[in-house]
């Protein structure tokens, strides 16, 4: 059996950590008051859903930061090497003691779409539009697809189209003790069956 306050208190402890972060990363304040209509008081706080209309596309923030935390948690990863059981030590050794920029993107494909096409067509010239150049700062990228496409080709691809350093390659070199410079992408895997022929691709940009 649970024990009720434990199950409680880590509940308690992720819904905290999910509203101080959306905080700090939110891309504007919602009022306290806006056209006469009080919507809450600061000594209580926001609600949640207060806190996800601070961004200006909370479903998409969402989504991002949900498969960053599944690739943190993917049960089947496909190698140790990447954003895989990592994200924090990544995001550690990235951010160090500064302050920073912060964006975002999550995009899904149609069926049957390969990371090349899907990357070069949709997800590229989606990041440029939102002024998100991916020639600039730390990317940490997520690729989450059906199983039919979780295979290590799929590394590959992914790799060879953004350079992110971290292939099959760089992974036996790593095991070997040849350590790899420092990369500005960095790639997650996660497996989803319901996006069976099409995959996702979330994205955190660090400036």
């Amino acid at each position: 059996m649970i024990d009720t306050c434990d199950f409680l208190n880590a509940m308690d402890k992720i819904d905290t950590g999910f509203r101080e972060l959306m905080d700090l990363l939110k891309e504007h304040d919602f009022p306290e008051v806006s056209n006469g209509v009080r919507h809450y008081y600061v000594e209580d706080g926001k609600l949640p859903f207060h806190e996800a209309q601070q961004f200006d596309r909370p479903d998409e923030f969402l989504q991002a930061l949900l498969d960053m935390l599944k690739v943190q948690f993917e049960p089947w990863p496909i190698g140790t090497f990447f954003l895989n059981s990592n994200v924090m030590a990544y995001l550690a050794g990235t951010i160090e003691q500064r302050s920073f920029s912060f964006n975002y993107a999550s995009i899904t494909s149609e069926s049957k779409a390969g990371f090349t096409g899907f990357w070069l067509t949709v997800v590229e010239p989606y990041l440029n539009k939102l002024d998100i150049p991916f020639s600039d700062g730390q990317f940490f990228v997520v690729v989450t697809v059906g199983s039919c496409n979780y295979t290590l080709s799929l590394v590959e691809e992914v790799d060879s189209v953004l350079g992110s350093g971290i292939s099959l390659a760089s992974a036996v070199k790593a095991v070997v003790g040849a350590g790899n410079e420092a990369q500005n992408i960095v790639c997650g895997y996660a497996l989803e069956e319901g996006l069976d022929s099409s995959m996702r691709v979330s994205v955190w940009s660090i400036l």
